[in-house]
């Protein structure tokens, strides 16, 4: 082989498997207590169980408070990504206070500079325990 295949596989091969890298990344959530996710995760996809101890809809936002035994997150639907609840076989109007969940979603802090941290739905599923 010339030394001009060879460095464009190994280019290509490179580009590929970096791409995968960057697909997989998206895809692992880590399971956390509440207590345990800091202003350090922003940014990060993670997997919250507890139950909803607040729920309330905006403007077809979905705003629930969860809590486990270690504290509690606010985590929200925005209606934008609502209608992915319907991919995975929830309804919204299951989402009520009381209803033990485990919910993915990516940290963020709101509002910026306050220190408070929530929960984005973005993708995945919620899971009703």
């Amino acid at each position: 082989m010339e030394e001009t295949t060879l460095r464009n596989m190994a280019l290509l091969c490179s580009v590929i498997g970096l791409i995968l890298l960057f697909w997989f990344s998206g895809q692992i959530r880590l399971t956390a207590d509440i207590d345990k996710i800091t202003i350090d995760n922003i940014g990060l996809g993670v997997r919250v169980c507890g139950n909803i101890i607040s729920e309330r809809v905006s403007n077809n936002h979905i705003f629930l408070d969860i809590e486990d035994q270690t504290g509690k997150i606010k985590f929200v639907i925005f209606n934008t990504t609502a209608f992915k609840l319907n991919e995975t076989g929830i309804s919204p109007y299951e989402l009520k206070e009381g209803i033990g969940v485990c919910v993915p979603g990516v940290v963020e802090e709101h509002p910026k500079g306050s220190g408070e941290l929530e929960l984005i739905y973005r993708k995945g599923d919620i899971i009703i325990t």
